[in-house]
Order: structure tokens, then C-alpha cells, then sequence
């Protein structure tokens, strides 16, 4: 081998060498702002969503269906339901009916400010014999009390058939106590 390549040869290694170090220090600066910048996001969006965590929690909810136009309540029986408000705007609902009829509710929720909140989810629901029958969408506005412990809202729901065409429309209040 001569001189020669032996020296190309040692300047390819030092150049390959050098590479690898400083392209992983750039990765690793890149990636911490990155964090950073998603750890502010992510502040930002739990600002957004928790109104201080004051929602949080597991609630005890029971729900009037009220006739939209005049605010009466209808012939339905009131329902009983719980909801689970999470960290970061997540929600799990789930009735206190026949649980071969309905899925639990998924959705989200954030906070508009003061003691205002808003809710949106979704869950299936089944026929008798067991087959796919549509889906509900429940929209709310909550309004929490000044003691953090108990919440009225304001709800209005569609109900959709198995091929998600809307085939009715209502409205209900809520009361609920925050359970510990």
C-alpha cells in the first residue's frame, strides 16, 4: 500500500469519525428543542384543558331530557350516568343503563374560562338481539359551582342509525356531584 492511500484512507476514517460525532450533537440539540418545544405545547394544551384541574375527577351525573323548544321535561325517565374528566381533556362516560344496549361514551373536553367548561362524546348503542343500532353525540356546556364540587350543564344530543343519518335531536340539563 502506498503512502499515499494510506493517508486518503486515514482521511476518509478522520472524516467519517467526525462526522458521526457531530451529526448525533446535532440531532440531540435538535431534538431537546424540540422537547421543549412539545413540553410547552403540552403546558399549554393542560392550561387549556384542565382550568386548573378543577373539573378532574369522577362525577355522580343524573340527566333530564327536556323538550328543546319549551325546556319541559319529557315523559323519559331522568338517567343516571358517571364521567370521568381526565388530565389533558379526555372523557369517559358511562350510563347507568342496560349495558348490552349502549358502549361506554369516549370524547374530549376543555375549559372556556372562570368556572365554564365543554364536553363532547360519543358512544354506541345496540339493539336487543345485539346488533349495531347507531350511535349518540352528546354536546355540553358545564358550568362548575364555586366550591368545585358539583356541576350543572346544558346538553344537547343527535342520535344517529347504524348509517349515521341523524333520526332525532334532543335536549337535557344536567346536575352532578363530584365523588371522593
Amino acid at each position: 500500500m502506498t503512502m499515499r492511500t494510506l493517508r486518503a484512507m486515514c482521511g476518509v476514517a478522520l472524516m467519517l469519525m467526525l462526522t458521526l460525532t457531530v451529526t448525533p450533537m446535532r440531532a440531540s440539540a435538535q431534538e431537546d428543542a424540540h422537547d421543549r418545544e412539545d413540553g410547552q405545547l403540552q403546558k399549554e394544551s393542560r392550561n387549556r384543558s384542565s382550568g386548573n384541574g378543577k373539573l378532574v375527577g369522577v362525577w355522580d351525573v343524573r340527566v333530564t331530557n327536556r323538550d328543546c323548544q319549551t325546556g319541559d321535561p319529557t315523559a323519559t325517565p331522568p338517567l343516571r350516568v358517571m364521567n370521568m374528566f381526565n388530565r389533558g381533556g379526555t372523557l369517559l362516560e358511562t350510563g347507568s343503563g342496560l349495558p348490552t344496549r349502549r358502549g361506554p361514551g369516549l370524547g374530549t373536553w376543555q375549559y372556556l374560562g372562570g368556572r365554564s367548561y365543554s364536553s363532547v362524546f360519543r358512544f354506541f348503542r345496540f339493539n336487543a338481539d345485539g346488533t349495531f343500532a347507531g350511535s349518540r353525540r352528546v354536546a355540553r356546556t358545564i358550568e362548575l359551582s364555586k366550591d368545585g364540587n358539583e356541576f350543572t350543564a346544558t346538553a344537547s344530543f343527535e342520535i344517529f342509525d347504524a348509517n349515521d343519518n341523524v333520526i332525532q335531536i334532543g335536549c337535557a340539563t344536567e346536575t352532578a356531584t363530584r365523588l371522593e
